[in-house]
């Protein structure tokens, strides 16, 4: 997840503050998940975009399905909520660290996910978690509830994994 390009970065903002009063209620658990440093914050909830009049006229939950089986998607049929956060460095235009927090529809199988993805299967801070070759670390925080961050720096990960959990709790 790299957001280099500024006026997309601006859109993001915009958007992403513009919805979480009206729709955070919703995100609570997955909000949790983002530190206090972001300075970006999206928040994406597909059945309601998949229940839409407009989406449901042109049948856009069966057109992602497929388009996302044939690789052409990036964000899983699977995934019920999203909140997708950075903390971006303005003046270099360069995102410090992301994340993206999902509740999923149904469980996801972490040794399944590390073998699909050529990953390495680890543990962090007593949940499980995948490295992934794309400098990523995913990990379980409830069956149905994931988190990616990257850069993969694993005491950073550590770290925000503890804030995580307490803020929850």
């Amino acid at each position: 997840m790299t957001y280099s390009n500024p006026t997309i970065v601006c859109l993001l903002w915009v958007l992403g503050f513009s919805v979480l009063p009206a729709t955070a209620g919703a995100f609570d658990d997955l909000l949790t998940k983002v530190p206090a440093d972001a300075n970006i914050v999206m928040l994406l909830n597909s059945d309601t975009i998949f229940n839409s009049p407009i989406a449901q006229k042109e049948n856009w939950r069966e057109k992602y399905e497929q388009g996302f089986a044939s690789g052409v998607g990036h964000i899983s049929p699977n995934v019920q909520r999203l909140v997708l956060a950075t903390q971006m460095d303005l003046e270099r235009k360069q995102p410090n660290w992301n994340l993206a927090a999902a509740e999923l529809k149904t469980p996801l199988s972490f040794p399944n996910f590390a073998r699909e993805r050529r990953g390495a299967l680890d543990q962090i801070d007593g949940s499980a978690a995948v490295a992934l070759r794309n400098d990523t670390y995913l990990l379980e925080f409830a069956p149905s509830v994931v988190a990616a961050m990257s850069p993969a720096n694993r005491q950073s990960v550590a770290r925000w994994k503890r804030t995580a959990a307490a803020t929850a709790a």
